[in-house]
C-alpha cells in the first residue's frame, strides 16, 4: 500500500524548475560587491499531487481499519467461517483420507463429552432392578447389592444322551450342571479379553443360560461396570479395548418396532439406558462408523426375538451392508451380528441355550454359560434370604437341601427366590415344615394362591393371613381364568411381551388395574421405539409362571398345544392333570 502511494507520488514530478526573472524579486546590495537575490518559486502540479495523497491515504486508512475489524471478527466466530467455506469441520479435520484422525483437538473433547454424559446416564437408569414381585410393600433394589457372583464359565458341551440311553437323573443333572467344565470367569473383563492359548481378539459372543438365570441382571452389570470404569482390568501383553460407546438393546424392545426399516443409528437411539444427552447426532455416528473398535453393542434375550429365523439365516443378503442404510430390524441385527456392519465392534447377544442352537450357521469367537447357582451356592442364597430369623432358616435348609428337585428347581436365581418367598409365606401361616412344597408344581400352586388373594390389589387378606378353609371368590377364579387363557395363547404365539391393548378385550379395566399389583405380571421400563418415543410392556414374572398358567389352561380345554412346546410346559401338564385326577 505505501510502496503504491510513493509510486504513485512521484509520477511526472520535474526534474529541472524554472523560475522567473520579474521585478518582483529583490536585490540587496553586501559589502565587496556581493549580491543577495531571494527568488519566489510556485510548484503548482506539486501542491495538486500533495491533496490527492492526502486524499489516499485517508481512504487507505479507512480500508485497513475496515479490514482489521473484519479479521477480528473472523477470529471471533472462526468456527461458522469455516463451515460456511468448507463445510463440515469435525468430519474434515478429524479424519484424513484413510479414516484416520488427523487433529484432535476439540473433537476429542466432543467424544469423551459424549462418553462421560453416556456412562452417567447408564450409571442413572440401571442402579435399581425392577421388582420381582410387583407390591408396595416390597422396595426397589440396587443392582449392585442383588449381582451375585453366577458361574459362569466359557464353551461347555450341552448334556445330551442317546436314544438308547436312560434320561439322566436329577442328581445327575445337578452336579453336572454344578461342574466347572470349561475355563471358570473370575472377572467379566476376561470375557473379552481372552484365555489361555487362545489371544484372538474377541468382538462376538454368545451368552447361554436358561430362562431366569440371570442373563439379563449380567447384561446390566457389564454396562454398569464399564460406566464406572470397572469392566477391564489391566493385564499384561494384552491390549484393554478402548470403548467409548457402550449401547443395550432387548429383543423385547426390538420385537415392537416389528418389520420398520431403520438405520444402525436409529436402533441404538432405541436404547432405554439413553437420555436425552446422549443421543447419537450425524457427527457422533459418523464417527462410531469410523472407529467400531471403540463401540460395544449388547442384544439381550435373542430367544424371545418373533424373527429368529430371519437373523439365523440369509435373508440380510438382500440389503447393502450399508449402516447408513433403512433396512427391516431384523436385516439390521442380523448384518451387526454378523459383522457386515460396524466390522471390529464387540457385540455380544444372549439366549436361551435351545434357541441359541439355531444360531448354528453364525460363527462366534466365544461360547460363555451362565450356569446359575450351584448346589453350595443355593445354600448360601436361602442361609441369606433367612438371617433375621434362624428356626425358619434352618427348616427351609433342611427341606430343600434334602430334595433334589428343590435344588435343582432353586439353581436358577429368581426360582429360588420365589421359592424362599413361598416358603416363608408357609410357614408364616402354619410354622409346620411338613406343609412345604416337594414338587415344582406344588410351589406353582401355592405362588399363583399367594399371588392372587395375599398381593390382590385391595384384597381383605392383603395383611392379613387367609384362612385354612378359605376358597377364592368367582371373580378372582374368572380373572384367574382369563389370565392363563392369555398365558397360552401368548405362549403359542411365542409371544414374551404384550400391552395393555391385548389385556382390554377379556378384561374388566378394573381387572386389569388390579392385575398390575397382583404379582403375576410384571411391567417393564419403558421402552424406546424412536428418538422420543416411548412405551411400556407386560410380560409374566417368569416364564415358568406363564407356562404353569398356560398348563392350566390347555388342561381345562382338554387338549395340547399343537406347536411344540417345552419341557417345562409338559411337566405342569402332567401335574394339573394328576391334581384333577385327585380332586376328581
Amino acid at each position: 500500500m505505501l510502496g503504491l502511494v510513493c509510486s504513485y507520488h512521484t509520477l511526472s514530478l520535474p526534474s529541472v524548475f524554472k523560475c522567473d526573472e520579474q521585478t518582483n524579486g529583490q536585490t540587496t546590495p553586501s559589502p565587496l560587491n556581493q549580491t543577495k537575490i531571494s527568488l519566489q518559486c510556485n510548484d503548482h502540479r506539486h501542491k495538486e499531487k500533495s491533496h490527492q495523497t492526502i486524499a489516499f491515504i485517508s481512504v487507505c486508512a479507512i480500508v485497513m481499519v475496515l479490514s482489521i475489524g473484519e479479521v477480528l471478527h473472523l477470529c471471533y466466530n472462526r468456527k461458522n467461517f469455516l463451515y460456511a467455506l468448507i463445510g463440515d469441520t469435525v468430519l474434515l479435520v478429524l479424519f484424513g483420507s484413510h479414516g484416520q484422525i488427523r487433529n484432535m483437538g476439540g473433537n476429542l473433547e466432543a467424544v469423551a463429552a459424549y462418553t462421560s454424559a453416556l456412562k452417567s446416564s447408564i450409571m442413572y437408569h440401571t442402579e435399581f432392578q425392577p421388582k420381582l414381585i410387583a407390591s408396595r410393600t416390597i422396595s426397589n433394589v440396587k443392582t449392585d447389592q442383588i449381582f451375585t457372583n453366577l458361574l459362569i464359565q466359557h464353551g461347555r458341551k450341552a448334556l445330551i444322551r442317546s436314544n438308547n440311553d436312560k434320561p439322566y437323573s436329577r442328581s445327575e443333572e445337578l452336579e453336572y450342571y454344578g461342574k466347572v467344565s470349561g475355563t471358570p470367569v473370575k472377572h467379566c473383563s476376561e470375557i473379552f479379553l481372552g484365555v489361555i492359548d487362545d489371544q484372538e481378539s474377541t468382538n462376538s459372543i454368545l451368552v447361554v443360560g436358561k430362562a431366569g438365570i440371570g442373563k439379563s441382571l449380567f447384561c446390566h452389570k457389564v454396562i454398569r461396570d464399564w460406566a464406572n470404569n470397572e469392566l477391564f482390568q489391566a493385564r499384561e501383553n494384552t491390549e484393554i479395548p478402548n470403548l467409548k460407546f457402550v449401547y443395550l438393546l432387548t429383543f423385547r424392545q426390538l420385537n415392537l418396532l416389528e418389520n420398520d426399516c431403520v438405520t444402525l443409528r436409529e436402533i441404538l437411539n432405541c436404547c432405554s439406558a439413553l437420555d436425552d444427552k446422549c443421543n447419537i447426532d450425524d457427527s457422533t455416528f459418523e464417527y462410531i462408523l469410523k472407529h467400531p473398535k471403540e463401540v460395544m453393542v449388547i442384544l439381550d434375550g435373542y430367544d424371545e426375538y418373533s424373527q429368529q429365523d430371519y437373523i439365523a439365516g440369509n435373508l440380510e443378503e438382500q440389503h447393502p451392508n450399508n449402516a447408513r442404510r433403512k433396512m427391516p430390524v431384523a436385516a439390521l441385527c442380523s448384518k451387526l451380528i454378523k459383522g457386515k456392519i460396524l466390522r471390529g465392534a464387540i457385540v455380544m447377544i444372549t439366549s436361551r441355550p435351545d434357541e441359541s442352537d439355531k444360531m448354528g450357521g453364525i460363527r462366534f469367537k466365544r461360547y460363555v454359560e451362565i450356569a446359575g447357582f450351584s448346589s453350595e451356592q443355593v445354600k448360601e442364597y436361602v442361609e441369606k434370604y433367612f438371617e433375621k430369623n434362624e428356626n425358619m432358616k434352618n427348616a427351609v435348609l433342611k427341606h430343600v437341601m434334602n430334595n433334589e428337585n428343590l435344588v435343582s428347581f432353586a439353581h436358577i436365581p429368581m426360582l429360588c427366590y420365589l421359592l424362599c418367598f413361598e416358603m416363608e409365606y408357609t410357614l408364616t401361616e402354619s410354622e409346620n415344615p411338613d406343609d412345604l412344597p416337594v414338587s415344582t408344581t406344588d410351589v406353582y400352586t401355592k405362588l399363583i394362591e399367594i399371588f392372587e388373594l395375599k398381593h390382590y390389589a385391595e384384597s381383605e387378606y392383603k395383611q392379613k393371613e387367609i384362612p385354612e378353609q378359605f376358597k377364592a371368590p368367582p371373580v378372582i377364579k374368572n380373572t384367574l381364568d382369563k389370565l392363563s387363557k392369555l398365558a397360552a395363547k401368548l405362549l403359542v404365539e411365542r409371544k414374551p411381551t404384550f400391552d395393555e391393548r391385548e389385556m382390554e378385550g377379556d378384561f374388566e379395566a378394573e381387572e386389569v388395574s388390579k392385575l398390575k399389583g397382583s404379582g403375576l405380571l410384571y411391567c417393564g421400563q419403558p421402552f424406546r421405539t424412536a428418538l422420543i418415543t416411548t412405551t411400556k410392556h407386560f410380560s409374566f414374572t417368569h416364564l415358568t409362571v406363564q407356562e404353569f398358567l398356560a398348563a392350566r389352561r390347555f388342561v381345562k380345554e382338554n387338549r395340547v398345544p399343537d406347536k411344540e412346546c417345552s419341557e417345562m410346559v409338559v411337566q405342569f401338564l402332567l401335574a394339573c392333570y394328576q391334581v384333577r385326577e385327585t380332586k376328581n
